[in-house]
């Protein structure tokens, strides 16, 4: 087997949910972020690579808080929810830079 037990739960569970079509777009929606903010601010390149890392570790810090939102509520939809919060959150920001 490639990946572990665990990991393999995680990435082939949610090829049969809404969630799967939610991290392809979230996925795709960050490197338009990156690429449009490149060709808008390219003297400010260094600042948007940090931003763009900080990204990646808000990656780390969103799981937790999903899955207290979903234990509390004891919806998981909530937790989707939480993420398309944080997409919208995204989009605003692109308008704004846009």
């Amino acid at each position: 087997m490639i990946f572990p037990k665990y990991t393999n739960n995680i990435l082939f569970t949610s090829t049969k949910s809404k969630e799967a079509l939610c991290y392809l777009t979230n996925w795709i929606y960050r490197a338009y972020i990156f690429s449009l903010s490149m060709q808008k601010f390219p003297k400010k390149e260094n600042e948007i690579s940090a931003i763009l890392i900080m990204g990646v570790s808000g990656g780390a810090i969103l799981p937790p808080i999903i899955g207290k939102i979903t234990d509390m509520t004891q919806n998981q939809s909530m937790g989707i929810i939480t993420i398309l919060i944080v997409w919208l959150y995204m989009v605003w920001l692109t308008k704004k830079i846009a």
